[in-house]
């Protein structure tokens, strides 16, 4: 089954930036969405802005959330921490700026969010990063599962 990650604005309703990547997937979209949320849930990040998945009350700019708000294209030490810790970074080409991190393009942000996904998923869970067409979304796109911004902030 393929299906589209969206990075930035979607809905295009602030800056209207986004990149779609389409990813292989052994299991279906409903399985993927909640692993989303359970992996916020599990490791206490997010890369999302709108729900707190992570159920500690996160609030505006937190450390813990990943590219949410308008430039905000760095990870926090914190946050690339426990990314790095539970294997998220593996084979991600990153550099770090004064305690900051910073992805190298955007299928590599894409590949991290499935990573991360991926940590909740069952362990025979696959995906991969293909062509570009049109297929159903993991977030946004107005579905009732996620309904979610990734990757705002890194489009300016």
């Amino acid at each position: 089954m393929i299906y589209k990650l969206t990075l930035g604005d979607w809905s295009e309703d602030g800056h209207g930036q986004y990149r779609e990547f389409l990813f292989d997937c052994n299991y279906d979209v409903h399985k993927i969405r909640q692993a989303y949320k359970d992996s916020c849930k599990k490791l206490g990040i997010s890369f999302n802005h709108n729900s707190d998945y992570t159920e500690l009350g996160l609030r505006f700019r937190d450390e813990r959330q990943i590219w949410t708000e308008y430039e905000d294209e760095n990870i926090s030490e914190f946050a690339f921490n426990v990314l790095k810790t539970e294997g998220c970074l593996d084979n991600i080409d990153y550099h770090e700026e004064d305690g900051e991190y910073f992805i190298e393009g955007y299928s590599e942000c894409a590949i991290l969010i499935m990573n991360f996904i991926a940590l909740s998923m069952p362990n025979d869970f696959e995906y991969k990063l293909v062509e570009k067409e049109d297929y159903e979304p993991i977030n946004g796109w107005w579905n009732d599962e996620l309904n979610e911004q990734f990757g705002y902030g890194l489009f300016y």
